[in-house]
């Protein structure tokens, strides 16, 4: 629906309270792309690594800030870890600060933790920018520039989630169908690398460890069903600390 003159607001009703991610832009932001939509990879296998513990957004629906923590526990923003964290690790409750707040700041109904109604990719990297935690973030707006971006910089997506994603094979996820019946929500989650050999995105799970992923909530999931996940109200956005 739209809000405003401006802002596009796609709201799931969830099946998980897991499932957090609402779809919250400003036709605006369309002027502020990380990359243009004919940006192209270079085609280099890309892995963004963190030593920290995945983090686990519990039954909360906290997704959007928990990714959010995951990018800023990366080595791409260990200078973030310094100075504005003390060295250490963002941990849950610093995603659910950054929640709390952004949901003070989106277009949907419900404050957390008074309500726990999820928030939207955007919001939370407002929330991280009035924290200081960020010095801006844009979107990407095309599968293209989706890939020669993950070159570059890790990035928060947000995606439906189905119930056949809940499975992996060996780190794998699949989609599967993308029917009513199948969608269990909206979710956020790392992008953490990319693997042209393989033709799949690298990603990085809050859910802490997960059984069928590989070691620290790690998963991936392949170019082909990616592209039809952006297809279905897929936004990408990309966090920036310079």
């Amino acid at each position: 629906m739209i809000v405003g003159k401006h802002i596009d607001v796609v709201r799931y009703d969830t099946l998980d309270p897991r499932m957090g991610r609402h779809v919250e832009h400003d036709h605006r932001s369309k002027h502020f792309a990380f990359l243009t939509k004919r940006a192209r990879p270079r085609k280099k296998t890309t892995h963004w690594t963190s030593s920290a513990p995945p983090l686990n957004q519990g039954n909360v629906g906290s997704c959007t800030a928990t990714s959010l923590c995951q990018w800023l526990n990366t080595d791409f923003a260990g200078k973030v870890q310094v100075e504005k964290n003390g060295g250490n690790y963002f941990d849950q409750q610093d995603a659910l600060d950054i929640y709390s707040k952004a949901t003070r700041l989106d277009s949907f109904p419900g404050w957390y933790p008074d309500e726990d109604t999820g928030s939207s990719g955007n919001a939370a990297c407002k929330a991280a920018r009035a924290f200081g935690y960020l010095t801006g973030y844009s979107w990407l707006f095309s599968f293209g520039s989706v890939q020669a971006a993950i070159e570059q910089t890790p990035l928060m997506v947000g995606t439906l989630w189905t119930d056949t994603m809940y499975d992996a094979d060996n780190g794998l996820v699949k989609v599967g169908p993308i029917v009513q019946s199948n969608i269990v929500g909206g979710h956020e989650y790392l992008m953490t690398g990319i693997d042209w050999e393989e033709e799949v995105f690298e990603f990085r799970q809050s859910w802490g460890e997960v059984e069928d992923y590989k070691p620290g909530g790690y998963f991936a999931i392949s170019f082909r069903d990616f592209v039809r996940l952006i297809d279905a109200d897929g936004d990408v956005t990309v966090p920036k600390i310079t």
